[in-house]
């Protein structure tokens, strides 16, 4: 944290030149919106609570207030226009991804489109959320029933979260955050597991190792398959205060 403290110091010394722009009121409210999955160049998925006003869950119907899928489209682009404005988002149809107990999020695409991994998540009476990884597949065109993955991958009591599956050499790989406690390095760590497409299986997940996990938490990776690059969020290695995005090649 010290550490931190001083690459910190340097750094806002030394501003790195970035627009970060707010996507707006349509698609951003008072709380928590997350996992933004381009759709194409003209759409956004996202998942979100979708309300402004303080949620009291004693008085409110669960369908009113858990997290769940919507798609926002972008204005037609004029010469006024400001570049990634988007429409008031819409409830995502598609298959059957969101449900009325459940918080639902994190979504992605296989490399062929084929399948939908996404998590759904349900809070104990301490408001801890346990996650469970859940996929559709799509078949005579449309999403069949999303199911749960395995075992392996969604393990015991322990949250399984964030899916990413990427193309890293031949093979297809499932990488995801998990607070398992076996082979882990504390707190949540990345892990990865091989998919066999035959078998329609996944092989045991591997923790990523010391390179990339810490005592602290590591979450939401997503691999580059270009620059064979693994991404994620950490608060364990030296950051400026609380996660950081990292970075490690494959």
């Amino acid at each position: 944290e010290i550490e931190g403290c001083h690459m910190a110091k340097v750094s806002v010394q030394k501003p790195e030149e970035v627009n970060i722009l707010n996507l707006g009121a349509n698609v951003n409210t008072s709380y928590t919106e997350l996992s933004p999955l381009p759709l194409g160049d003209t759409a956004i998925l996202f998942a979100t609570m979708k309300s402004n006003h303080l949620v009291d869950a004693n008085k409110e119907k669960r369908k009113d207030y858990v997290s769940r899928f919507m798609v926002s489209h972008k204005f037609k682009k004029t010469e006024t226009d400001v570049v990634d404005t988007f429409q008031w988002p819409l409830p995502f149809l598609d298959g059957q991804f969101n449900d009325d107990k459940y918080h639902v999020g994190n979504g992605c695409f296989s490399p062929g489109g084929d399948r939908f991994y996404f998590t759904r998540c349900l809070e104990n009476d301490s408001n801890a959320m346990t996650c469970r990884i859940m996929v559709s597949e799509w078949s005579d065109d449309r999403w069949g029933k999303p199911y749960e993955l395995g075992d392996n991958i969604n393990e015991g009591t322990s949250s399984s979260t964030q899916p990413y599956m990427a193309k890293v050499g031949k093979k297809e790989i499932l990488f995801f955050a998990s607070n398992r406690k076996l082979q882990s390095r504390g707190g949540f760590d990345i892990w990865y597991s091989v998919y066999d497409p035959r078998q329609k299986s996944y092989r045991r997940p591997q923790n990523a190792g010391k390179q990339v996990n810490t005592e602290g938490d590591e979450m939401s990776p997503y691999y580059d398959s270009r620059e064979n690059k693994l991404y994620f969020a950490s608060n364990g290695w030296k950051t400026m205060g609380g996660f950081d995005i990292f970075s490690a090649l494959g």
